[in-house]
């Protein structure tokens, strides 16, 4: 990896980001453990799971079991038109997950993050609800996961020329990372957004004065904010409704959108379909959020069940994943 400085090895220059323990976990699988155990045989175990930080040896396989069991649930959906196992699709999206990291972390190590981050291609077709979402006044932009974001993050600043982009940060980054993230993002004139402790409000004076488009992840929780049950693939899920309550109380629509690499080894969208603003009145303003939040994921789930190899589920979202 030439971009990384200094000569280090990639295994010690990915090591040094380790700077913080990720919160216990207490299951050991017990369903999958071959599949499980061939997996961490294929990537690089320090960097498997999502937040650079794992330690244990029941965190590794935690996560592991999470991203098999999200998929044996995707596939007896039916939601998801492939051949392959779930096995074989958890093993294709932890390797593309640690690419897609990789990728970003030698960018922002590098002489020029800009320039090195990696080749993304904007799609040759663009449908026309999307076309008409970029080219108006402000909007929302919902990924699962933050690297689905980073990786084309100059083709957005692009494509939103003259509109103010603020970007919402991976929570649990460790500090080296964040600091080098922060200045790739001001360098490139977007505006990086933080979590706050009262979740959403801390940031609604910086989003309604200071961007025009906002990215995020769905499923990254802030501190103080509300969950709400939904149907995710055929099963009951908690996910966040953030996004739905930003939706209307800014007046936004949302875009879910996802990354995925096309056979030339660049990145390219995929995208669902635009989700408009609500505009309801109290009492009927939970409902109206609860909504929305299930439209994303119905969105969600149309992309995932054409890419499943580029969804990263590891977290349990399922209420059949926790026993």
């Amino acid at each position: 990896m030439a971009g990384i400085e200094n000569g280090r090895s990639l295994k010690n220059f990915t090591k040094d980001l380790i700077t913080k323990a990720a919160p216990p976990l207490i299951f050991v699988d017990k369903h999958f453990p071959r599949a499980v155990d061939k997996i961490l045989k294929t990537v690089p175990r320090f960097i498997i799971n999502r937040r650079l930080e794992a330690q244990s040896e029941t965190e590794w396989r935690q996560s592991i079991f999470n991203v098999i069991s999200a998929f044996e649930i995707i596939k007896r959906s039916g939601l998801c038109p492939t051949e392959k196992t779930a096995e074989q699709l958890a093993q294709a999206s932890v390797f593309n997950y640690v690419r897609q990291t990789l990728e970003i972390l030698t960018a922002l190590y590098s002489k020029d993050p800009l320039e090195s981050l990696p080749i993304f291609e904007a799609s040759e077709q663009i449908p026309e609800d999307v076309q008409q979402f970029f080219n108006g006044p402000k909007g929302l932009l919902v990924s699962w996961h933050s690297g689905n974001y980073l990786a084309p993050i100059v083709d957005l600043t692009k494509r939103l020329a003259g509109k103010r982009l603020g970007v919402f940060m991976e929570d649990s980054l460790p500090e080296s990372v964040r600091i080098k993230l922060t200045d790739l993002l001001c360098q490139n004139g977007v505006v990086p957004l933080e979590h706050q402790r009262n979740g959403l409000l801390g940031s609604i004076r910086v989003i309604r004065n200071e961007t025009d488009f906002v990215v995020t992840a769905i499923d990254r929780l802030p501190p103080g904010g509300s969950a709400r049950k939904v149907i995710f693939f055929g099963q009951k899920a908690l996910f966040p409704n953030h996004i739905a309550w930003l939706s209307r109380y800014t007046q936004r629509p949302i875009l879910p959108i996802g990354v995925v690499k096309k056979d030339n080894g660049a990145y390219t969208y995929a995208f669902g379909e635009v989700i408009p603003p609500r505009k309801v009145e109290k009492p009927d303003e939970e409902q109206a959020d609860l909504e929305v939040t299930q439209e994303i994921l119905t969105a969600a789930e149309g992309i995932i069940g054409r890419y499943p190899e580029y969804y990263y589920p590891f977290d349990a979202w399922w209420e059949s994943q926790k026993l």
